[in-house]
């Protein structure tokens, strides 16, 4: 009988593998339910991580460090599922199941060491008890930077779901790459604001948040572009704020830091002087990256231009062929007599076959 339990407990792991495999398979809705929860997590992480490193510091809510916990097990275990998650090979095109394979090549692939990476934050757990309040929650907020290496899945995704999408017909590739572009743009501005807000005040205050006694010292005298930002400092500065009753006192207002810092971001990024209160700085390190990011914004400018450009011709040339096979189809049952009702039911479907594919006929 005890010789019989290995090969009892491999015939169970057998069945629960071919169950897994069988339920995400490629073009499953079970898999697309799942990768597109992991992306909404992954998107969840690489917008509130810089938040919270250089916005919101020590001020973390006790949801938000539940909710980390929640999502160290959701990275391991979906580390583990796609020890069985059947892929598509590339010389073949066939969708490859067995377990065996799958699981050497998920080992020698970089999204193996990506996924470990990215659950190292869970060994905060043991670590937790042997901490104080403040230590823990600084704890919780740097570990999740490395779950932010996770952002490399993201073009995989996409790609998924472009393939799951061509499922019902072909798609506009134009079209959907701006997609793309646009959603990495909104996460790039997102971390990179808040990079800026953080390095600008990290440099010289240590407390912004609360502010400091001496905030009027610290802040309001230095060359950055917080400090000359007074949508900020009147909010945080007693001395305004209390004289003033259209603006309420707030010793941490974290919704006007980002909300400012992102827009700082936009106007350096797309070179927009709009002549307000966001003033640019004179301190070297605030002014290395804005260079910095007047750079990407050239390239994003141009990405953008280039692929709408793109996007403009295909729709002409596929607009000019949709019309021509409309004319063609026309002069067709013209020739057989078909009768008036059903040509304008064929036309109808064919328009609509149009719509549904963005121009592109099957």
């Amino acid at each position: 009988a005890a010789a019989d339990e290995p090969e009892q407990g491999n015939r169970r792991h057998h069945i629960i593998a071919r169950r897994i495999v069988v339920r995400f398979l490629p073009n499953s809705y079970i898999r697309l339910f799942w990768d597109a929860f992991i992306f909404l997590v992954i998107w969840y992480n690489a917008v509130l991580t810089p938040v919270r490193i250089f916005i919101s510091r020590d001020r973390t809510p006790k949801v938000l460090v539940s909710l980390d916990v929640l999502f160290d097990f959701i990275f391991v275990f979906d580390t583990l599922l796609r020890f069985y998650r059947p892929y598509v090979d590339e010389n073949t095109g066939g969708v490859v199941t067995d377990p065996l394979l799958i699981r050497r090549k998920y080992q020698r692939s970089a999204a193996f060491y990506v996924n470990v990476i990215a659950c190292v934050p869970i060994l905060k757990l043991p670590i937790s008890p042997f901490l104080d309040g403040v230590q823990l929650t600084t704890l919780l907020t740097y570990f999740n930077v490395l779950r932010m290496i996770r952002v490399l899945h993201l073009p995989e995704q996409f790609f998924e779901l472009k393939r799951f999408l061509e499922r019902n017909g072909p798609i506009n590739e134009p079209v959907y790459r701006m997609h793309i572009i646009f959603f990495f743009m909104v996460l790039f501005i997102c971390e990179c604001g808040c990079l800026y807000f953080g390095l600008s005040t990290a440099t010289n205050v240590d407390d912004i948040c609360p502010p400091s006694e001496d905030f009027a010292d610290d802040i309001l005298g230095e060359e950055m572009w917080v400090a000359k930002d007074t949508v900020i400092t009147d909010v945080m500065d007693t001395r305004v704020c209390e004289t003033s009753s259209s603006i309420d006192c707030d010793d941490c207002p974290q919704p006007i830091f980002f909300t400012r810092s992102v827009y700082f971001l936009m106007q350096t990024i797309f070179t927009i002087g709009y002549g307000d209160t966001v003033v640019p700085s004179k301190a070297s390190i605030e002014m290395v990256m804005s260079c910095v990011f007047m750079i990407f914004g050239v390239f994003a400018y141009a990405l953008t231009i280039a692929n709408m450009t793109s996007v403009l011709a295909n729709l002409d040339v596929v607009n000019m062929q949709f019309r021509q096979e409309q004319d063609t189809l026309s002069h067709w049952m013209s020739v057989r007599t078909i009768p008036a009702r059903l040509r304008q039911r064929i036309q109808a479907y064919f328009s609509y076959l149009s719509r549904s594919q963005h121009g592109m006929l099957d």
